[in-house]
Order: structure tokens, then C-alpha cells, then sequence
């Protein structure tokens, strides 16, 4: 058997598995945050000394979301909205949402990796099996779909960015991607929300298209 062909199923195989799997693995995902983010606490309340590496590893990725959300544009209304609601501290809400949001989107997020693996493997079968006419147009579906993904990503990376304070240095590599694209729709930015809603969910619409067309029957 071909190696392209090993390599196309085991890929074929990784999608199917992520697919699958993909409750297991949100659920894997969420556990695992709301861990990072209780585990300070909780060695607050043990007298774990804060100089130890293990004190200073588990405590380092909630510290950060707490710092990135403190810097977010939404921290200081909310936090003053808060305050004088006498609640308590709105980044506990505010990072609430972050979870919220991974959720929802994670299965779609899931979706889009594994498609791409699908595909991905399929091209290398047909290369594999010589069929490189049908190889060269899988490939160049994949590569289409691909960088419509990669742009949809730079914009969830902005979104949780602008929300959450999040990714900042993604963020910022995604903004001079993305914005000079989204400026030549609204030069002003009067209307730079509905055109970024409105971009995303025409770049969505347009990846299930291109793979309608070069992969009607490589459906998982």
C-alpha cells in the first residue's frame, strides 16, 4: 500500500475520531479550564507555599485570563455597573462568558478541523491511487477551504481579543490580516461590527459552498 494512502486513511481516521469524540472533548476542555481557574484557590487554602515551580505552573494560566480580561474593553464599564449593583467582581462574568462562548462554538470548531483532516486525506488517497486529476482538485479544494477557515479563526481570535483581552499578540497579527480587508468595505468604521458579522458569516457560507463543489462525495 502507498504511503500517501497510509497516510490519507489514518488522517480520514483522526477526523472521524474528533467528530466522534467531540462532546468528550469539550467537555475534556471545560473541565480542565474550570480546574485552572479553582486550583489557586484551592492551594491558597492548603498553604501551598507560592514560591514553589508547581504553585507558580498551576497558578500562571488563570492569573493570565484574569490580567488579559482586566485589560479588555469591557472590564471597566462592567466592572462600574457591578459595583454599583453591589455584585461581585465582573471579571468572574466576564470570564463566565469566555466559557460560555468555547461551549457553543467548540463542536463547530471541532467540525472545521476534522473537515480539514478529511479532506486533507482524501487528496493524499487519490494521489496515492493515481488518480491525479482528481488529486489536484481535492487539493485545490482543500487549500480554498482552508484559507477560508484560517480567516474565519483570525476573526474569532479578534472577537475573543476585543471581548476578553485575550490572544493579544494572535490578535494583533490577525487585526493587520483582517482589518485592511474590512476597510475597504467601511472605509469610516461607522458600520465595523455589521460588516465583521456580516464577512464572517459570508466566509462560512462560502467554505460549506467550495466543499459542496469539490467534495460532494467525501461527506464523514
Amino acid at each position: 500500500m502507498s504511503l500517501l494512502i497510509t497516510i490519507g486513511e489514518l488522517l480520514r481516521a483522526a477526523a472521524d475520531w474528533l467528530v466522534f469524540n467531540a462532546d468528550s472533548i469539550r467537555l475534556f476542555v471545560m473541565l480542565l479550564g474550570l480546574g485552572l481557574v479553582v486550583i489557586g484557590p484551592l492551594l491558597d487554602k492548603l498553604n501551598v507555599s507560592p514560591f514553589g515551580r508547581f504553585y507558580q505552573a498551576a497558578r500562571r494560566p488563570a492569573d493570565q485570563w484574569f490580567a488579559d480580561i482586566r485589560n479588555s474593553q469591557f472590564y471597566y464599564p462592567l466592572k462600574r455597573a457591578f459595583f454599583k449593583a453591589n455584585l461581585p467582581d465582573a471579571v468572574w462574568f466576564i470570564l463566565a462568558l469566555a466559557f460560555l462562548l468555547v461551549f457553543v462554538f467548540f463542536p463547530s470548531w471541532v467540525s472545521y478541523v476534522a473537515s480539514l483532516l478529511s479532506y486533507s486525506g482524501l487528496t493524499l488517497i487519490q494521489f496515492g491511487e493515481g488518480r491525479l486529476l482528481r488529486g489536484a482538485w481535492s487539493l485545490l479544494g482543500t487549500v480554498l477551504v482552508a484559507l477560508l477557515y484560517y480567516l474565519m479563526a483570525l476573526m474569532t481570535i479578534l472577537v475573543f481579543n476585543s471581548w476578553f483581552g485575550f490572544f493579544k499578540h494572535y490578535a494583533y497579527l490577525a487585526g493587520r490580516r483582517i482589518n485592511p480587508l474590512l476597510y475597504r468595505f467601511d472605509p469610516s468604521g461607522r458600520y465595523a461590527m455589521i460588516v465583521f458579522l456580516l464577512a464572517f458569516l459570508v466566509l462560512q457560507f462560502a467554505a460549506g459552498f467550495v466543499a459542496s463543489i469539490f467534495f460532494r462525495s467525501a461527506a464523514f
